[in-house]
């Protein structure tokens, strides 16, 4: 079964976890399994940074927060911009969510099929950017997590106590093989334990 989980995650699959993280939905694997996925981090920290206004400023490319949602981190920029760029309209950060929604939902298929055609011809050079993302950014996206879980606990706990009742079957066939694979570990582990307690008693 621990096989099943460990099975490469297409980018459809990903994007569909991502989605439901965010809606607070059961995922399709646990999420230690997806975080294991450079992908899968890579992609999260990108949609957390969308969906908690965190962009790049349009004129100096700097990160911010941006809560009016105009795409500059200070008056001065959006100044510079207007000059450098005469008669371009700037969206709103709504205006250009519902461009980007209208746009996905004209072309999901068409989008998937790239995305999938992209990944399979550039898998190793996915995971590979992949790796390198985690290692440059490892410090921020485990805060990420951690505030996520911090702010979430309930709605974990009910995730995950609502897996297991629906997927009991799977865990305890789960459980019986790593315990098939793994007895001398387990052995070792207990015999550790036995001998802490009884120096604990000493």
């Amino acid at each position: 079964m621990e096989k099943e989980y460990n099975k490469e995650i297409c980018i459809r699959e990903i994007n569909e976890n991502i989605r439901r993280v965010f809606n607070d939905e059961p995922l399709t694997r646990p999420l230690r399994v997806l975080r294991n996925n450079c992908e899968f981090k890579k992609r999260y920290d990108l949609a957390f940074d969308l969906k908690y206004n965190v962009r790049k400023c349009l004129n100096c490319k700097e990160e911010f927060k941006d809560i009016e949602g105009e795409g500059f981190c200070s008056d001065v920029c959006k100044e510079e911009h207007k000059i450098n760029n005469p008669g371009r309209k700037i969206l709103t950060e709504q205006e250009r969510k519902d461009k980007i929604k209208e746009y996905y939902e004209k072309n999901k298929d068409k989008i998937s099929e790239k995305g999938k055609e992209y990944y399979e011809k550039n898998k190793d050079k996915i995971s590979e950017k992949g790796k390198e993302y985690y290692e440059k950014n490892k410090d921020k996206i485990s805060e990420r997590c951690k505030e996520y879980r911090e702010k979430n606990k309930d709605k974990i706990s009910e995730r995950c106590k609502e897996y297991r009742e629906k997927n009991k079957d799977k865990i305890s066939e789960r459980c019986k093989e790593y315990r098939e694979k793994n007895k001398d570990k387990i052995k070792v582990k207990k015999r550790d334990y036995y001998f802490k307690q009884k120096e604990v008693k000493k």
